[in-house]
């Protein structure tokens, strides 16, 4: 079996793709990932190939049409991405996403194009979030995010990986409060954000061993800040 026109990606034999298991990506991911190399994402201009009123320019960059290869390759926030994750695109000469994934399918072991699939399928998820709900995000980021789940997906998979409690401090595991430890303080630190008005607030509270007052603040700023990780 072969997907899409002039690739030669063989989905039923290579690991990471549909009807095979690879652990560095799920499910959701290696079908995203399918349906990206046969040309089936709704993207802008697959929307207007089905006579679909809509504009044709990627939200991202406003420049471009959107197209599933300049959304997840060449567009400028991409390519940022890339870069920043270490990854070589390679993106001269080519115009569908399928024939230059075929070429990184050629290049790249299984373990690199797990990391491959995790980053186009960020990629896709925050287009999607900035068309539905009208946010955006920043590189930073998005590749905090990225490596964030790839340790995540590694962890999940390394059965030598220790999970113990011998790290912990004492309450670390408990699921409601404890007093701490003698002579210490303890401060609890709770955030905010607000998209209407453009603000955020933090409060924190200290207590003693215990469990007296020992002193608390708010504070409520003008602006805006961005989460460290964000969902895709």
């Amino acid at each position: 079996m072969e997907s899409g026109v002039g690739e030669r990606v063989n989905v039923l034999e290579e690991s990471w793709l549909p009807d095979h298991d690879n652990p560095l990506v799920p499910p959701k991911g290696k079908n995203l990932l399918w349906r990206e190399v046969l040309g089936c994402l709704p993207t802008k201009s697959q929307l207007k190939m089905k006579h679909v009123a809509i504009d044709l320019y990627y939200p991202f960059c406003n420049m471009s049409e959107e197209t599933i290869y300049h959304s997840l390759v060449i567009c400028s926030f991409a390519q940022e991405v890339w870069n920043s994750l270490t990854v070589d695109v390679n993106a001269d000469g080519f115009e569908v996403f399928g024939d230059w994934f075929d070429a990184i399918f050629q290049r790249y072991y299984k373990d690199r194009m797990g990391k491959i699939a995790t980053i186009c399928k960020a990629l896709w998820g925050v287009r999607n979030y900035l068309v539905w709900n009208h946010k955006g995000t920043t590189t930073d980021a998005l590749v905090t995010s990225v490596l964030l789940f790839l340790e995540q997906r590694i962890n999940a998979q390394d059965r030598n990986l220790d999970v113990s409690m011998e790290s912990f401090l004492p309450g670390d595991e408990s699921e409601h409060w404890v007093c701490h430890q003698e002579n210490t303080v303890k401060v609890n630190v709770g955030v905010a954000l607000f998209n209407d008005p453009m603000c955020y607030s933090y409060s924190v509270v200290s207590r003693s061993t215990n469990g007296l007052l020992v002193e608390t603040k708010v504070v409520s700023k003008q602006g805006r800040i961005q989460p460290n990780v964000t969902p895709y």
